[in-house]
């Protein structure tokens, strides 16, 4: 009725009980690893994230108490972002 599909009441029980439990159908087997690291040389984010990260390392090379607005101005990123990023180069040394 109306292009909408209905069933009958003592239906839904039935077909519940027979839907296939946790686990089952796709999605990756448990237990699965990566055999690899993922191939970024084609993805245009991870190349900009690179160059954000140089970027300020190099701004930390020149000033080590560069504050996050500055990095977020020049970046066009936001301040939290900018932070995240610098707390990241300083942890990479």
């Amino acid at each position: 009725m109306f292009g909408v599909p209905h069933f009958y009441r003592e239906t839904i029980p039935a077909w519940l009980a027979a839907r296939p439990g946790r686990g089952a159908g796709g999605g990756r087997p448990v237990g699965a690893t990566d055999t690899r690291p993922r191939d970024h040389s084609n993805d245009p984010r991870h190349h900009r994230a690179q160059q954000r990260i140089a970027h300020i390392r190099r701004l930390l090379a020149t000033d080590a108490e560069t504050p996050a607005e500055q990095v977020a101005g020049e970046l066009a990123i936001s301040r939290r972002h900018a932070e995240r990023l610098i707390a990241q180069v300083r942890a990479d040394g």
